[in-house]
């Protein structure tokens, strides 16, 4: 009886191919005319993320996952991390750590076991490590049923996991089982350990950093660059997650399931005035001794900077001085002159896209007592106007200025630098899922961009998701590489926003049509928005940063 042959389209070459019918996607690849088949890690079939162990038994459409890709270097990541995981549970018979944030081309772990936290340990992981990988182990998707993984992790001692999944009700989980040590991991796999080719554990800031390739090359591995500030934001919010014991999305399930909502919405409110109050000080400090007359404060897309630099105004004011805020986008040049990318777009991250000279110009009139006028950029025209406001400085006042290239050294350079203060300001998410599932930044921020564009810019989730790519470009290129050049880091993330976006977004995202490429990323982020329980929004203070995106905020945007 001859095989039953179906339709394979791959769209990376637009070829189209005859295989018999529960055929690998791994012998897809294999059989395809596509160039570096090492640089492929899983694909998208039907626009539905799938390992290339997965079998194809009808018709599809397949686009294989490369490893420059957001979603192939995630794969890469979470397949390393599965291999430290076994390489430590080797070491000492458990797994005490918990991935804690991505740093750069990296992931930050913690170790339960101070006494683990050395140079040496690090090298005895790398070690075995090695040695996994040049054994080529495959990596086996599993369906195991939640009891019995529950009762697992259970004897493991893995807490974290037990709770989220006794707060996420199924029959059964998927793991990944790696010559029979077991981890749940959120997202796909590359088959086997021989696909991690470079990679490097080190010790740093109390803790263990993984280390990985850089995202334009998988062969070179990323340097290492020192970000104390960064790490300094994330110990204090582990401080504070560790005194409220909400340290996974699990914990914040069973807080809300308890009752204690409205809790859990006071205290991290309560922990965003501390912490713009600490820096409102400073600024007033600076301005008595300095005479410090200009705050700027950058961030990437959907961080809160225009809540945060309102409110940061208005505890300014209880100081006794007189903040004005000025945004950047108002110096945009005309959208003649706006910079195109590579694909012929407005590239609308560039620092080209503001007319530096003239901000440059009228923040100088300004220190100097001069008048200026006052200009707004109409983004409908496209066009820079002026309608009459004119502005001048007196003794107490005190610029506050929000844009995306606020810390990038180009801008106010000619000033007294004693004269600034620089905040960067991101939503640098404290929450992790379990202690092997991290919650990317950059999702976080999709997220309340996807809700606030739906909600006052009349886009919708498939717009936003399809600029994502030049989004996280413009961010990485533009403002990433100043961000610690800032006199203080703040961080606009609130423990339980995620419980508050899910419900909203939802919705938006299924909308997403299911022939397009967006749809993969729609329906990641459906299966993410799952692990949450929803918090009720009625809870959240009006000045809240999370209702510059949800609405209902008391400021004017």
């Amino acid at each position: 009886m001859e095989d039953y042959l179906i339709t394979i389209r791959i769209e990376n070459d637009n070829s189209t191919h005859s295989f018999s019918e529960g055929t690998s996607l791994k012998s897809i690849l294999q059989a395809s005319t596509l160039k570096d088949k090492d640089l492929y890690l899983a694909a998208y079939v039907n626009n539905c993320p799938k390992g290339l162990q997965h079998r194809i038994y009808t018709s599809k459409s397949i686009r294989f996952i490369q490893f420059d890709s957001i979603e192939g270097r995630r794969i890469y990541s979470r397949t390393a991390q599965i291999i430290m995981e076994k390489a430590i549970f080797e070491l000492t018979g458990e797994v005490a750590l918990r991935a804690l944030h991505s740093v750069g081309e990296g992931i930050f772990f913690e170790m339960d076991d101070p006494s683990l936290n050395c140079e040496e340990f690090a090298n005895k992981i790398k070690e075995r490590m090695t040695e996994l990988v040049e054994s080529n182990i495959p990596i086996v998707r599993k369906k195991i049923e939640s009891e019995k993984l529950i009762e697992k992790y259970k004897e493991l001692n893995f807490t974290n996991k037990v709770t989220l999944l006794e707060t996420r009700p199924s029959f059964f989980f998927t793991v990944y089982d790696l010559d029979g040590y077991k981890s749940y991991y959120y997202g796909s796999m590359a088959p086997s350990t021989g696909y991690i080719k470079v990679f490097d554990i080190r010790h740093c800031n109390q803790g263990i950093l993984l280390l990985l390739p850089k995202k334009e090359d998988i062969n070179t591995l990323e340097e290492y660059v020192d970000r104390p500030k960064l790490y300094k934001v994330f110990r204090e919010y582990k401080q504070w997650t560790k005194c409220l014991n909400v340290a996974c999305v699990g914990d914040l399930n069973k807080y809300i399931l308890e009752d204690y909502s409205k809790y859990i919405v006071m205290v991290g409110e309560s922990l965003h005035e501390k912490r713009f109050s600490r820096i409102a000080d400073k600024i007033y400090e600076r301005n008595q001794t300095q005479k410090t007359k200009i705050v700027l404060v950058s961030g990437p897309s959907s961080s809160g900077k225009t809540t945060f630099s309102m409110r940061l105004s208005i505890h300014l004011e209880v100081m006794g001085l007189k903040p004005i805020p000025i945004s950047m986008d108002d110096y945009f040049v005309g959208r003649e002159q706006t910079p195109k990318d590579e694909n012929g777009n407005y590239d609308f991250e560039c620092l080209e896209a503001v007319d530096t000279k003239l901000f440059n110009e009228n923040i100088m009139a300004l220190l100097k007592g001069e008048t200026i006028d006052v200009p707004k950029f109409d983004f409908i025209t496209g066009k820079r106007v002026y309608n009459g406001e004119k502005l001048t400085l007196d003794d107490d006042s005190i610029l506050v200025i929000e844009g995306i290239h606020a810390l990038n050294p180009k801008i106010l350079d000619n000033i007294d630098q004693k004269q600034i203060f620089r905040i960067y300001a991101s939503a640098l998410t404290a929450l992790s899922i379990d202690s092997a599932n991290i919650i990317h930044t950059t999702d976080n921020r999709l997220l309340r961009r996807i809700v606030r564009d739906f909600n006052f810019r009349g886009r919708s989730a498939y717009d936003t998701l399809k600029g994502r790519q030049s989004v996280r470009e413009g961010e990485e290129k533009n403002i990433f590489p100043y961000q610690e050049l800032c006199d203080e880091m703040v961080n606009t993330s609130l423990i339980y926003e995620l419980a508050v976006l899910a419900p909203i977004a939802e919705p938006l995202l299924r909308a997403v049509p299911h022939n397009t490429p967006q749809y993969a990323d729609a329906l990641r982020l459906l299966k993410f928005l799952t692990y949450f329980i929803e918090i009720d929004q009625k809870y959240i203070p009006q000045t809240s940063i999370i209702r510059e995106f949800i609405g209902g905020s008391n400021f004017d945007y």
